[in-house]
């Protein structure tokens, strides 16, 4: 039941982001094709890196059964790479004055490493309070 519920909420952030890639450039949103990883850095080297780390997400989330905010990188690792092998490079639309052109598996992505960070650093602070 859980690895359902799981595989539902995936398929839907999935299905949210691509959805708004399709509909983004209809509203009029420039489209920039990202051939790097993160704000486009090390084109070419894609591959060597987003797969290895995707890959060893996936395996912590299955290994230590971690919080739902490991999905939030999951799901917007495979949503960028589903762009990437029909598209051979991720497909970004939203632009703020000063940082480069994002989407919202990259928001996902963020979010979730956000959520992970502070997962491990508010132990340590309970420890602390503690002593």
């Amino acid at each position: 039941m859980l690895n359902y519920q799981i595989a539902k909420w995936l398929a839907g952030l999935i299905f949210l982001d691509q959805t708004s890639k399709f509909i983004a450039p209809r509203l009029g949103f420039p489209v920039v094709f990202n051939k790097g990883i993160a704000f486009g850095l090390f084109p070419g080297v894609i591959w060597v890196i987003a797969i290895p780390l995707l890959l060893t997400v996936i395996f912590f989330a299955k290994k230590f059964s971690p919080p739902k905010y490991y999905l939030l990188i999951i799901a917007g690792g495979f949503s960028n790479l589903l762009d990437r092998l029909v598209f051979g490079a991720v497909r970004d639309f939203i632009k703020i004055p000063f940082w480069p052109a994002f989407n919202l598996a990259d928001v996902s992505i963020s979010l979730g490493a956000i959520l992970v960070l502070f997962s491990l650093i508010r132990p340590e602070r309970r420890k602390q309070k503690g002593n």
